[in-house]
C-alpha cells in the first residue's frame, strides 16, 4: 500500500550526488531558509464523541455528534450511514456488538473499522467513538551545508505517519525572492512555498493540502529512557532491566541509535521502541509526538495477525492448512491452491509486489476501479506456476485468506478479528482497514498501539497463550514459525512470519518476526525469552529500516540479554 510518494513526487531515485560546499555569499543569502521547519494540519476525520443507542423491539436508533439515525437491517447486522462514517451494530446479550466505520481521507487511503465498547444505561447503551486522525505532521529540513553540484540548497522531508516524501532521496531548493520551490530528482516540484516573517507556507504537490511551517529546533528523538514502563491495565506486566537480566549499556546505545537527530533523508525515523523479557515489558520509549496511545500503521506486519486469525479458525476445525481456496476453478492449478499456499506466498498466481508490471501487484490491485471485490480480482488472475513451486511476495494472495475465513456465510472479518484477537488480547483501540466492499483487508495496514503490537510476538513466544488465555494452539505456533519457503533467501518465511538466525559470540539465536514497510517490527527470540518491537516511519526505504533487523538486534539487543 501507499505508493503515494513516488506517484506524487516522482522523486524515487538513487542516492544524491556528493554535495557542493556553499559559498559565503550563498550561505548568507539562504540563512533565512536554512534549518528545520515543522507544522501540523488536522484534516477531515468524521464525527467522534459519545454514542447513544436505544431500541424499541427490533428498531434501533443511534445518536452521535448531534445526529440521530435509525439503523436498517443488513443480514445479521444493523447499520446506518452518517455521511462521513457508519454505525454498524449486531444485537447480542448482554451487550450489542458495535463498530464505527470511518471513510477514507487525505492521508488515510482506506476506510477503517474500529470497535466501540458500550455499556448499559437507563435508556439503552452508550459508548465513545474514537476516530483515526487524518493528519499531516510535516518536518522540512533545509540543510545548511549540503548543496547539489550546482550549488543549490538541498532538503528532505520527514512525515512520521503519512507516506508523503517517504521515498524521496533529496529535494533541490530554488527560490525567487519569497517564493521557494522544492523539487524531486526529475525536476518536478514536490513542495512550493512562500517565505515570510510568519514562517513558510507550503502546498504539497499531488494531494491539494497546504499548511504553515514554523522554524523549530533541529529534529531529535527526545530523551531516551530506560525507566521501568508503567502498568496501564492493558495486560502487560512490567519489570526493571536488572530484574529481567538485561544489561543497560547496550540498550542505552540502542536508544541512542534510535533517537539520534537525523542529518539526512535516510537516517532512522523511529517512533517507538519496546522490549519485553520473561513476559514483562522492560523498555518503552517514544519519539516526540508519539505516546503509548498513538496508533501506528503496522503495514505488512498485519500479515502475521492474519496468520494468527487463520490459526484460530484451524483450531476450531473451520479450516485446515490443506483447505482449498477455489476447488471448482477450471484451471487445475488454481483449484489446488490451499490455505498453506496463501500463507507461504506460494499460491502461483500472477502476483509479485516487487514487480510493478505484475497484474497482482498490491498497488495495481488497490488502484484499479473495475473490480471493487479484491478477492474476485485476485482469483481472476492467471496462474504462472503450480502452487507450492515457488514463493513470491504477494499481498493480494494473503488477503485471500479472508475469503476462506468469511466462508459461505459472509462472516464480517472485522467482527472475527475483534472476537478472536482483539478481545482476548485486551486490545481496545485499533483500526482495521477495509476493502471497497467493506470487508476487512488482511494483507496489512491495521493501526495498532505499540504495546498491543508487542502482544502478538509475546503470544507466539509463549506458545499461543496471553496472560493464561489461549489465543491459538501451540501446534499452530509451531507450524507458523517454522521455516517453510524462501522469499529473499532460503527458508526465510513460515506462515506469514519471517525467519532469521543471528550468530553472536559463536552462538546461534533463531528469531521470528512480523515485518511491515517503514520499520514495523515485532520480533521474538525464543532462546532469550525476549520480544522486541520497533515502530518507524521509513516508508519505502528498506536501506534504512533493514538495519533495525540486520544490525541493531545483534549489535545491541542480543548482547544486552546474553
Amino acid at each position: 500500500m501507499r505508493a503515494l510518494a513516488c506517484l506524487m513526487l516522482a522523486a524515487c531515485a538513487g542516492p544524491p550526488r556528493a554535495p557542493a560546499a556553499p559559498t559565503t555569499a550563498a550561505a548568507a543569502r539562504d540563512a533565512d531558509l536554512v534549518g528545520t521547519w515543522t507544522g501540523q494540519r488536522e484534516l477531515s476525520q468524521g464525527p467522534a464523541g459519545p454514542l447513544a443507542l436505544t431500541h424499541a423491539g427490533a428498531t434501533w436508533t443511534a445518536t452521535l455528534a448531534g445526529t440521530t439515525v435509525t439503523l436498517a437491517a443488513d443480514g445479521d447486522w444493523l447499520r446506518s450511514d452518517l455521511g462521513t462514517g457508519e454505525i454498524r451494530l449486531r444485537p447480542a446479550t448482554p451487550l450489542p456488538e458495535v463498530f464505527w466505520l470511518q471513510g477514507s481521507g487525505v492521508t488515510l487511503e482506506a476506510a477503517y473499522a474500529t470497535p466501540v465498547a458500550v455499556h448499559a444505561t437507563a435508556t439503552g447503551f452508550a459508548g465513545d467513538v474514537v476516530t483515526l486522525a487524518d493528519r499531516i505532521t510535516l518536518a522540512l529540513v533545509v540543510a545548511p551545508d549540503a548543496r547539489d553540484p550546482h550549488g543549490a540548497l538541498t532538503a528532505y522531508i520527514r512525515e512520521p505517519g503519512f507516506n508523503y516524501g517517504g521515498m524521496v532521496r533529496a529535494l533541490t531548493v530554488t527560490r525567487s525572492g519569497a517564493q521557494v520551490t522544492f523539487s524531486g530528482a526529475n525536476g518536478k516540484p514536490a513542495l512550493a512555498g512562500t517565505l515570510s516573517a510568519r514562517g513558510l507556507h507550503v502546498a504539497l504537490a499531488g494531494i491539494g493540502v497546504e499548511l504553515d511551517l514554523a522554524r523549530t529546533a533541529p529534529l531529535a528523538g527526545g530523551s531516551p529512557t530506560l525507566a521501568t514502563p508503567p502498568v496501564t491495565g492493558d495486560g502487560w506486566r512490567t519489570d526493571s532491566l536488572a530484574t529481567a537480566g538485561l544489561a543497560a549499556g547496550p540498550l542505552r546505545a540502542l536508544l541512542a541509535a534510535a533517537t539520534a537527530a537525523p542529518t539526512a533523508w535516510d537516517s532512522p525515523a523511529v517512533q517507538a521502541l519496546l522490549i519485553a523479557r520473561h513476559g514483562k515489558l522492560v523498555v518503552e520509549s517514544y519519539a516526540p509526538g508519539f505516546t503509548a496511545d498513538t496508533p501506528h500503521d503496522t503495514r505488512s506486519a498485519g500479515k502475521s495477525w492474519t496468520s494468527t486469525l487463520a490459526g484460530a479458525a484451524v483450531d476450531r476445525g473451520e479450516l485446515t492448512p490443506a483447505t482449498r481456496l477455489a476447488p471448482t476453478a477450471t484451471d487445475p492449478r488454481k483449484a489446488a491452491i490451499t490455505l498453506e499456499h496463501l500463507l507461504t506466498m506460494s499460491a502461483g498466481l500472477a502476483c509479485d509486489d516487487d514487480d510493478d508490471a505484475s497484474p497482482g501487484n498490491e498497488s495495481t490491485l488497490q488502484s484499479q476501479k473495475a473490480e471493487p471485490d479484491w478477492w474476485k480480482y485476485m482469483l481472476a488472475l492467471p496462474m504462472l506456476r503450480a502452487p507450492g513451486e515457488r514463493a513470491v511476495y504477494c499481498s493480494g494472495a494473503i488477503n485471500l485468506v479472508g475469503a476462506l475465513l468469511a466462508g459461505q456465510h459472509g462472516d464480517w472479518l472485522p467482527a472475527r478479528w475483534n472476537r478472536d484477537l482483539a478481545a482476548p488480547l485486551g486490545i481496545t483501540h485499533y483500526y482495521l482497514n477495509l476493502m471497497p466492499t467493506e470487508q476487512g483487508y488482511l494483507a496489512g495496514g491495521t493501526y495498532l498501539r505499540a504495546r498491543d503490537f508487542a502482544k502478538l510476538a509475546q503470544v507466539f513466544l509463549d506458545h499461543g497463550v496471553w496472560n493464561g488465555r489461549r489465543i491459538v494452539s501451540a501446534d499452530w505456533v509451531a507450524r507458523a514459525t517454522a521455516p517453510r519457503v524462501g522469499i529473499h533467501v532460503p527458508l526465510d518465511y513460515g506462515y506469514a512470519w519471517w525467519q532469521k538466525t543471528y550468530r553472536v559470540g559463536g552462538v546461534d539465536y533463531p528469531a521470528f518476526y512480523a515485518s511491515g514497510n517503514g520499520g514495523q517490527i515485532a520480533m521474538a527470540i525464543p532462546s532469550l525469552d525476549l520480544v522486541v518491537v520497533i515502530m518507524a516511519g521509513n516508508y519505502g526505504n528498506f536501506a534504512t529500516w533493514g538495519h533495525f533487523v540486520d544490525d541493531w538486534i545483534p549489535q545491541f539487543v542480543i548482547p544486552a540479554a546474553r
